[in-house]
């Protein structure tokens, strides 16, 4: 596997509560390092992510490109696993009530489990959103449960839990910084604990720039990683509009 934990939904590393507006598409593209307790090495280049906004609901995907170096000498290049995801709205945030969502998401075998970067499984994940925003501030919580198939020990199902909170804080208007603490338990085979810290930078143009760092917190977890984003934010309504009108003009 690439990981003892799964990435996605940058800039953070737990799943975002808030949905992405109607109609608005979101890309994220950047690179993230990985290395664990073995002194394996992965890079994830491209790190790809697209959310779209359906209103109440949003669609998303997630795909990398993978390289990996372990103590054995062995080093390779090849595509990840790509992970769908739809998330739903069950309560938009008021005066004392949080915003919830819940997020299901399936990790659909594109990478192989012979080349050392994937499982040859497929996964399932379904998580529980929370989210509440303060004057300066938000916390963000997510809980759920992760299906794990597990080919090295011809486990067929591995149930597990995941957990994580996040607190972000807006230095200005343009820059913010957040913390997490977060993780995944299956009983008698995996305890994987992180903490990470990320610096959010909103640039013109719906641009975001942002940089991450996480830890590890015991030996059954990645020693420690890295990663750089861009982030972009569109209203596909307008680049229908400047499509027509380019046509118009041609015409």
């Amino acid at each position: 596997m690439t990981s003892s934990m799964i990435y996605a939904d940058k800039p953070y590393n737990i799943s975002d509560p808030e949905l992405i507006e109607r109609g608005y598409f979101r890309l994220d593209i950047g690179g993230d390092y990985t290395k664990n307790n073995d002194h394996k090495e992965f890079v994830k280049i491209p790190d790809f992510g697209a959310r779209f906004g359906l209103g109440l609901v949003e669609i998303g995907v997630h795909f990398s490109g993978v390289y990996i170096n372990d103590t054995e000498s062995y080093e390779d290049y090849d595509r990840g696993d790509l992970y769908i995801s739809t998330k739903f709205s069950i309560l938009c945030e008021r005066k004392l009530l949080p915003c919830i969502s819940i997020l299901s998401e399936v990790k659909v075998p594109t990478a192989a489990n012979q080349r050392k970067i994937g499982t040859d499984e497929t996964d399932y994940f379904l998580k529980f959103l929370a989210m509440k925003r303060f004057e300066n501030s938000r916390i963000n919580i997510e809980a759920g449960l992760e299906v794990l198939g597990d080919p090295e020990t011809n486990q067929s199902q591995n149930d597990g839990f995941i957990y994580g909170i996040m607190g972000e804080y807006n230095l200005t208007n343009n820059f913010r910084a957040a913390a997490e603490f977060y993780g995944d338990f299956i009983e008698g085979r995996r305890n994987t604990a992180f903490i990470s810290g990320i610096l959010l930078y909103k640039l013109k143009n719906n641009f975001e720039i942002y940089a991450g760092g996480r830890k590890g917190l015991n030996r059954k977890t990645d020693d420690w990683g890295c990663y750089l984003g861009l982030g972009y934010s569109f209203d596909i309504n307008n680049l229908l509009e400047c499509s027509s009108n380019f046509e118009s003009d041609l015409n």
